[in-house]
């Protein structure tokens, strides 16, 4: 489980990338917090999207804990995220945790986000 930060002239890009489980949730939670904490001190605000294309799940309450930590970073960052390259039986569930009101959902291959 890792994470991938890009920033454009527009945007700054977080992908997460391998097996999101309950064991691996807290490190991901603090290294996505920790960025947008960050992004903060920024001089002009950029776009926030997470780039999910090489996530995965393993069970439930990975999924549940993930969808609290896009949540809170969208609090934090005081815009709205955007979420890329989601399927669409996750998109399912995160719209199940009301994220389609406080991120807004996005198609656009990872090439596009990144130019």
């Amino acid at each position: 489980m890792k994470t991938n930060i890009k920033k454009t002239s527009t945007s700054t890009i977080i992908s997460v990338n391998g097996r999101l489980s309950f064991e691996t949730q807290d490190d991901i939670r603090n290294e996505i917090l920790n960025t947008v904490d960050q992004l903060k001190t920024d001089s002009i605000p950029k776009n926030l999207i997470f780039n999910l294309e090489n996530l995965q799940f393993v069970g439930s309450s990975g999924i549940s804990k993930f969808a609290e930590t896009l949540k809170e970073a969208n609090i934090r960052y005081n815009q709205m995220a955007k979420i890329a390259n989601v399927g669409s039986e996750f998109e399912k569930i995160f719209r199940a945790y009301d994220l389609h009101e406080d991120i807004q959902f996005i198609e656009k291959s990872t090439k596009e986000l990144e130019h």
